[in-house]
């Protein structure tokens, strides 16, 4: 089953992906760095997701 969507780390990244992230989930584990404005994030899963 393929998914809509794609998990990346950004830790794993060595080059810029020339894509903008859409969403951040799992943000209640980020380090303060990390934060982007005007990026819908959410501490664990984003809402109606199971």
């Amino acid at each position: 089953m393929s998914q809509p969507h794609v998990i990346v780390r950004a830790a794993t990244l060595d080059e810029d992906p020339m894509v903008t992230p859409q969403m951040r989930i799992w943000t209640s584990h980020d380090v303060p760095w990390l934060e982007h404005e005007g990026i819908p994030s959410h501490p664990e899963w984003q809402p109606g997701r199971k």
